[in-house]
C-alpha cells in the first residue's frame, strides 16, 4: 500500500484512491485510534453477531442479481422449468470455478431465495441482466456469457506474485 501511495500524485487522484481511509483503518487496527470502522469490528468480536444474519451490501446485491438475471434469462429462452435451469446454471457457474449453496436433488436453493427477494421487492436489476443475456445467443451462449458474469462479480482475486 506504501508504494500505491507513493506512486499518487497530490492532486484529486487522493480523495478517489481510498489511500488516506486505508491508512486511517490501518492505524485504527494497529493503533487502536478510534475510526469509524472500528464500530463494526468491535461488533464482529462480540458474541452477538452473526455473519448470515448481516445485510447485503449494493455490491453483494449487483452479484445476485447477475446470477438471478441469467438463471431467469435461461428460463425465458428455453422455457425451462426453475428447477430444471436452477440446475444448468449451478453447473455453468461450477465450471467458472463458483459453486452456491444446495442439495444434490435441489442445487442453487441460494439462488432461488434470491430470486424470490428480487421478485417479492420488485427489484428489475435481475431482468435487465435478463435482457441483455437474452441478445448474446442461445441457450448455450447465455449459459457461458452468464457464467463469465457470475465469475467477474464472485471470484476471488489472486494475490500478487
Amino acid at each position: 500500500m506504501d508504494d500505491h501511495a507513493k506512486s499518487i500524485e497530490l492532486s484529486a487522484e487522493i480523495p478517489a484512491s481510498g489511500i488516506r481511509e486505508a491508512f486511517a483503518i490501518l492505524d485504527y487496527l494497529t493503533t487502536g485510534r478510534k475510526h469509524p470502522i472500528s464500530k463494526h469490528i468491535e461488533g464482529l468480536r462480540s458474541g452477538r453477531y452473526h455473519p448470515q444474519k448481516a445485510n447485503v451490501n449494493a455490491i453483494e446485491r449487483a452479484a445476485q442479481a447477475i446470477v438471478v438475471g441469467v438463471l431467469r434469462a435461461y428460463m425465458a429462452e428455453t422455457g425451462a422449468r426453475q428447477s430444471d435451469a436452477l440446475r444448468q446454471v449451478v453447473v455453468a457457474a461450477k465450471s467458472a470455478g463458483i459453486s452456491f449453496s444446495g442439495t444434490k436433488d435441489s442445487p442453487g436453493n441460494q439462488i432461488r431465495m434470491w430470486d424470490r427477494w428480487f421478485s417479492e421487492n420488485k427489484v428489475a436489476l435481475p431482468d435487465h441482466f435478463a435482457t441483455q443475456l437474452r441478445k448474446t445467443g442461445d441457450a448455450q451462449q447465455i449459459l457461458n456469457v452468464g457464467a463469465a458474469w457470475i465469475w467477474k462479480h464472485w471470484a476471488v482475486p489472486m494475490p500478487p506474485t
